[in-house]
């Protein structure tokens, strides 16, 4: 397979607008499925950090992708060492209290801050990324997308017959009959897993519920149903390009304003709205630190999901764009949706 030239991100930045919507309709387009409907095709301007990318924005289905340009020789992984991130002297910090509250624990025997950090995160590398279509959001594993429900006024927006199914016991979740005092206290769940039926969870930015249809599913039959419907995964090479976007910092986010707010509510990252926003790319990161997100190799998982520890440097590593959670999974293993999920992709390649 070979990168076609028009799409990559030397050629794509130097084309105007009207050059844009040509190779779409000449080398995009075609690439897409007939089975995937395509509407609201628009180009916009995204940037984060100082990096900007003007590309397309689309719905394939309902669900909205971007288009990223390949990219050659382009440099991922991490080798902490006079680094100037201004999280360092934070992480310094919080670093050298953790191995001084755990001196005798073999974690941290021998190792300096630089080494840690470094075991954390994914090697010095140069590769080619080869231009993609990404979609916005990760999907929780092992489900099938139903429609949205507004928390507020219970209307549904969706597969209507499917929605039926479960409309009794999701009104049940998120509107029980309560009394006055407990109704002082009741507060809707960000998530909510019925093993047998159904996953709920809140979505970003709107505030409204994405339902799903719950399919226990193994990694390998997760993967057969995202390659059925024209996608597949990412690499965990495209993983950490699409999410960094060549920043060359170890976090995204890493301006003053963003530091302060990440550490305010270091006890609740899925608040931080900085840390939830679209990135140069206009894709959403989850920064909740309660799910995986897959790769194309059951080996390598990105994010995390762990319990807050108290720890600057433990708590917020794991939403660095090279962090490297040593965790994988089992071939067969039924995938919860509160604890993984995935980004489709699908190939811009001349075959």
């Amino acid at each position: 397979m070979k990168v076609i030239p028009e799409l990559e991100s030397t050629y794509w930045k130097q084309t105007n607008d009207q050059e844009k919507y040509e190779l779409f309709e000449l080398k995009i387009k075609p690439k897409i499925s007939e089975n995937l409907k395509l509407t609201k095709l628009q180009l916009k301007t995204f940037e984060m950090s100082g990096i900007k990318l003007r590309s397309f924005q689309f719905l394939l289905n309902q669900e909205p992708f971007t288009f990223i340009p390949g990219a050659k020789n382009v440099i991922l992984g991490w080798d902490n060492g006079g680094n100037d991130d201004i999280l360092r002297e934070v992480l310094l910090n919080s670093y050298d209290e953790l191995v001084n509250s755990a001196e005798r624990q073999k974690e941290f025997s021998g190792q300096n801050f630089n080494d840690w950090i470094n075991a954390h995160t994914t090697h010095l590398r140069k590769v080619d990324i080869p231009p993609m279509i990404v979609a916005k959001y990760a999907l929780p594993a092992s489900t099938e997308f139903i429609g949205m429900i507004n928390p507020i006024t219970g209307t549904f927006l969706g597969d209507e017959i499917s929605f039926r199914e479960f409309q009794e016991a999701v009104q049940e979740i998120l509107f029980p009959k309560l009394s006055f005092t407990e109704s002082i206290n009741f507060v809707q769940p960000d998530i909510y897993l019925d093993k047998q039926h159904f996953f709920l969870d809140l979505f970003p930015f709107t505030e409204k519920y994405r339902l799903f249809r719950h399919m226990p599913q193994t990694y390998r039959e997760n993967i057969q149903l995202i390659d059925a419907q024209g996608f597949r995964l990412l690499t965990e090479n495209e993983w950490e390009y699409v999410v960094g976007g060549g920043t060359r910092k170890l976090f995204r986010f890493n301006t003053q304003a963003e530091v302060a707010a990440l550490l305010e509510t270091g006890d609740s990252f899925h608040k931080v709205k900085v840390t939830e926003s679209e990135n140069m790319f206009g894709l959403v990161i989850d920064s909740s630190r309660t799910r995986y997100e897959l790769t194309n190799d059951a080996f390598v998982l990105k994010l995390t999901n762990q319990a807050k520890t108290g720890n600057i440097v433990r708590d917020i590593l794991p939403l660095a764009t090279y962090f490297q959670s040593h965790h994988g999974v089992s071939i067969s293993d039924k995938l919860s949706p509160e604890h993984f999920q995935y980004r489709k992709v699908i190939d811009l390649l001349d075959h």
